[in-house]
């Protein structure tokens, strides 16, 4: 298992509004220079986009914490889904006795 990175320049607190599920504030230059260090990663393996949870502490649910999520999907890096990938036991072509 590998270690978490955590985000130490991101802050989350709960809300008291019912419509604000949480407020979130960051570090401005921390986290710019943190996307920077991620910036090579995110263009070879996920289209440019860097993903990160917002979890809970396991002592106390109302304290957050944020983690880089790298994870990636496995499978073809070519992100187009054909519909061979959804039925590959049928063929692709149309057979002439359809009955419609």
């Amino acid at each position: 298992m590998k270690d978490k990175e955590f985000l130490n320049f991101m802050f989350t607190k709960s809300s008291d509004l019912g419509f604000v599920h949480a407020k979130q504030s960051v570090k401005v230059t921390e986290m710019i220079d943190w996307l920077k260090s991620k910036q090579d990663w995110a263009d070879k393996n996920n289209k440019g986009f860097i993903s990160w949870d917002v979890l809970t502490t396991k002592a106390d649910a109302n304290k957050f914490y944020s983690t880089w999520n790298d994870y990636l999907k496995p499978g073809d890096d070519s992100g187009e889904v054909s519909a061979g990938n959804h039925m590959p036991d049928r063929s692709a072509k149309v057979e002439s006795d359809l009955p419609f």
